[in-house]
């Protein structure tokens, strides 16, 4: 059983670095981009089909604790009423399928995972304890995609965390 349960988390793995190596290697976005990062934390949401970052939210980093999460910034922007977001729990975590913002009356979705996983929601950290390779820049900040799921990623100080869609 525990043969079992590897065998099946290096195939996690393995599938996971394939879907990420189509995101956003290399290119720096420099719309949509705050003056400020300091004291902060800062949800951005991209759609690949626009220029530049479509959207983001910043939320004090006071707000959070030492032990908080990604998902936990965007249950907290969620309740504010300026996103909302779509996933499961699941074995391994919170399985994030769609992210938006709220306009008024109206929720625009920004990011999704299509059918069968083509496009994928990809995330990206600003936090080097949870860096898993693939680095590009967003204004002065880089940022890598996540090596661990929204619901284990670390916010700090200054902290960005940025979701967009990836092909495979």
């Amino acid at each position: 059983m525990k043969k079992l349960l590897t065998v099946f988390i290096l195939a996690a793995a393995v599938m996971a670095f394939v879907f990420v190596g189509c995101a956003k290697e290399g290119e720096k976005i420099t719309g949509g981009v705050p003056e400020s990062f300091d004291g902060m934390v800062t949800l951005v949401l991209d759609s690949p089909a626009t220029e530049g970052a479509d959207v983001y939210f910043q939320v004090p980093y006071g707000d959070f604790g030492e032990q908080s999460t990604a998902l936990e910034l965007l249950q907290k922007l969620a309740d504010d009423g300026k996103i909302f977001f779509e996933g499961e729990d699941s074995t391994y975590g919170f399985f994030l399928n769609a992210v938006g913002y709220v306009d008024g009356e109206e929720r625009i979705t920004l990011v999704h995972n299509g059918e069968n996983y083509d496009p994928f929601i990809s995330i990206y950290t600003s936090v080097e304890k949870d860096f898993g390779g693939l680095p590009m820049q967003y204004g002065d900040v880089t940022l890598e995609t996540s090596a661990v799921g929204i619901g284990s990623m670390s916010l700090a100080d200054g902290a960005v965390i940025f979701l967009t869609e990836a092909s495979v």
